[in-house]
């Protein structure tokens, strides 16, 4: 085969990239395939090229003056986002998008920023495939719900929880999260991804709570909703996982509000978290469910 080399994207490779979106995504991706006529054509002749043309972060693979492959993505955080990636059916699974992924990750590294990221369709099963290939790792895959926590027997007071005020809740926050990065378990930790969670933090949004095993700070915990309907996020050491620890900080923190939970969806850090947690929390009666698409991190 004639040797493929990667260039930086011109304007010309951003309009026939968004082209080729709309040829390789529909049979995968339910947004694409459910999109009306008149928003595939302002996508296919405007959006897509305009964005993709501002991305400082694009290439495409040339076989000679041939196309066979495109990728484009901007930094988010600490990571470098893909945003799009392709390559022509006549050319996969011949290292083509190896090489796309790995001119971004060179970017990434150059610009200090230490890891890659992408979100894909469950449906999407080739680019899993892909994306398992190279390492990339999904980040949160899972997500508890419960309509009501259930009673625990009696309140241990060996578990209780200490809400944070302002000044203390980004030092707590970043502590735990430094944890997940030195343990190893960078790509879970949130604020690599700058979620935008801090800009609500002063106004109610989200409160914010230390966990305690006896005398021990075990873990960070997050509330965010209104109305009863509340998003938690737990910090904490997966052994910390496989008892009632997590179901006490739970009510713990729960019972300083003066609304009723009508739901509660539970995040959990990692992978080892969600793993370590599945028994006990289906026993408590918590749905398990994965979201429609994944985010997918690993180390440039």
């Amino acid at each position: 085969m004639t040797d493929i080399h990667i260039f930086p994207a011109t304007w010309k490779d951003a309009w026939w990239a968004a082209g080729r979106d709309f040829a390789y995504l529909p049979p995968v991706e339910p947004d694409f395939a459910a999109m009306s006529p008149s928003r595939r054509i302002l996508l296919r002749a405007f959006i897509l090229p305009i964005s993709y043309r501002q991305r400082s972060y694009g290439w495409v693979a040339r076989a000679g003056t041939r196309p066979l492959g495109y990728l484009f993505a901007r930094p988010r955080g600490k990571a470098l986002m893909i945003e799009a990636l392709g390559v022509e059916p006549e050319h996969r699974r011949q290292g083509v998008g190896n090489l796309l992924v790995e001119r971004a990750a060179a970017a990434a590294r150059q610009d200090g920023l230490p890891f890659l990221a992408a979100t894909v369709s469950l449906q999407n099963t080739p680019a899993l495939a892909f994306s398992r290939a190279l390492k990339f790792r999904p980040w949160r895959s899972r997500r508890w719900i419960a309509d009501a926590l259930p009673p625990i027997p009696s309140v241990k007071t060996a578990f209780r929880v200490d809400e944070l005020s302002p000044a203390e809740t980004l030092p707590a926050y970043e502590r735990w999260q430094m944890r997940a990065i030195k343990s190893g378990a960078a790509w879970a930790a949130e604020a690599l991804l700058n979620k935008p969670w801090f800009r609500h933090a002063w106004k109610g949004y989200a409160r914010h709570w230390l966990c305690f095993r006896g005398g021990r700070e075990s873990g960070y915990l997050r509330i965010a909703g209104l109305g009863g309907r509340h998003q938690a996020y737990l910090a904490c050491q997966p052994a910390d996982l496989r008892g009632d620890a997590p179901l006490h900080w739970l009510h713990a923190a729960l019972a300083s509000y003066e609304t009723a939970l009508r739901q509660l969806a539970l995040e959990l850090p990692t992978t080892a978290h969600e793993e370590a947690a599945g028994e006990v929390l289906r026993a408590a009666g918590l749905e398990e469910t994965v979201p429609p698409r994944l985010l997918l991190l690993r180390r440039a």
